[in-house]
């Protein structure tokens, strides 16, 4: 989404928004996005990217892994930005407060993106929200063009993309394969002109299994841990008392049984001890 620094004021709109993504024999994307942002009059120091990176899936959480993000102008000079986690988001901090920026400004965002592949039994998924939902101005127009690791035939590729507010299932205004021969595709591009506030281009495209690397068993356990690692620590702090109390938090050994025994003082006699 986008927000602004130190104000609360509304931007114009962004012209055009539109994204390549590469899609890596090794699972990977190499996703560029380039947004053409109109600030209008006022002076703003910049604009905030949320992408989508985090997800509730399998009564657990899935992460994807972000990687070589960079930040440049229409003309690749680099722009000032940080990156960190926001709730469920990425967040890419694009500006500086010492510079103001009206009018129209391209920025171009390029990142690298891990766990992105859906894997079924009879096909591989890649889901991608291309814009995000979080953005407070209209979008124009915007497009995404999908360039796969190798060519498919038409018949084993299936495509569908959704534009609108999260949840909605409206398709967009144009999905159309782009062919590098006869009956086999090689790219698939998404477009949909004026996206409301609070709106988004999302797309589903579902390919034969094979095309991309899949993660190995061990691999994909590891990654699963990795995201729900708090779900451990119950065990993790059953193990560690365990081990205090089998350790040091026992009762010593004692020497058994003790009978008490009561004899008479010495030197008394019966009478007296009676």
């Amino acid at each position: 989404g986008t927000f602004f620094f130190y104000s609360k004021a509304m931007a114009a709109e962004i012209n055009d928004f539109s994204v390549t993504i590469q899609v890596n024999a090794d699972s990977t994307l190499n996703i560029t996005e380039k947004i053409a942002y109109d600030f209008g009059a006022e002076a703003k120091h910049g604009i905030y990217r949320d992408i989508p990176a985090r997800y509730l899936a399998r009564g657990g959480n899935y992460n994807l892994r972000f990687s070589d993000i960079s930040v440049t102008d229409g003309e690749g000079a680099p722009l000032t930005f940080s990156a960190q986690n926001y709730g469920s988001a990425k967040r890419i901090k694009i500006g500086d407060a010492a510079t103001d920026v009206t009018g129209v400004k391209e920025y171009v965002i390029k990142y690298r993106i891990g766990r992105a592949i859906n894997y079924f039994n009879d096909r591989d998924e890649i889901y991608w929200n291309a814009t995000g939902n979080d953005w407070d101005v209209p979008i124009r127009q915007a497009k995404a063009a999908v360039i796969l690791p190798q060519s498919v035939s038409e018949q084993a590729i299936k495509s569908n993309c959704y534009a609108g507010a999260a949840g909605v299932n409206a398709s967009c205004l144009s999905d159309r394969f782009v062919y590098s021969g006869p009956g086999e595709i090689n790219q698939i591009v998404f477009t949909h002109d004026r996206l409301n506030a609070k709106e988004g281009l999302t797309f589903v495209i579902s390919l034969p299994p094979g095309i991309m690397q899949k993660p190995s068993q061990a691999s994909l356990i590891f990654e699963t841990i990795r995201d729900n690692w708090v779900l451990g620590l119950p065990i993790i702090a059953l193990a560690v008392m365990f081990y205090l109390w089998h350790s040091r938090g026992r009762d010593p050994e004692g020497r058994g049984t003790i009978v008490a025994q009561y004899d008479a003082p010495d030197g008394l006699s019966p009478a007296e001890v009676g």
